[in-house]
């Protein structure tokens, strides 16, 4: 065979075996589409956690409905947000789990 016929060929059997992929193939996968973001989160409280899984932090309402925000730290000791009157809200330790 000539080199003239060797390219023929092959120019021939690619453009064959592209026709022929169309339709011998499944059609493509394409990805899911992203799913919406929510617009908002409504929980009771929400309970901070390290990686260890121990709470660290709560935010909700205390039992005179009432906002609270509680933080513990690593020896234990919880800190929390109290609105003090005529001042601005200040972190102040719990003592014996009073408020």
């Amino acid at each position: 065979m000539t080199p003239k016929t060797i390219v023929a060929l092959a120019l021939a059997a690619g453009f064959i075996g592209g026709l022929a992929s169309q339709y011998i193939m499944p059609a493509p996968v394409w990805a899911q589409t992203q799913a919406s973001v929510p617009r908002d989160i409504r929980a009771h409280k929400f309970v901070l956690v390290d990686e260890a899984g121990v709470s660290r932090g709560v935010f909700g309402f205390d039992q005179y409905q009432r906002p609270s925000i509680e933080l513990m730290d690593t020896k234990g000791h919880t800190w929390g947000f109290t609105k003090l009157p005529f001042r601005h809200g200040e972190m102040l330790p719990i003592q014996n789990g009073q408020k």
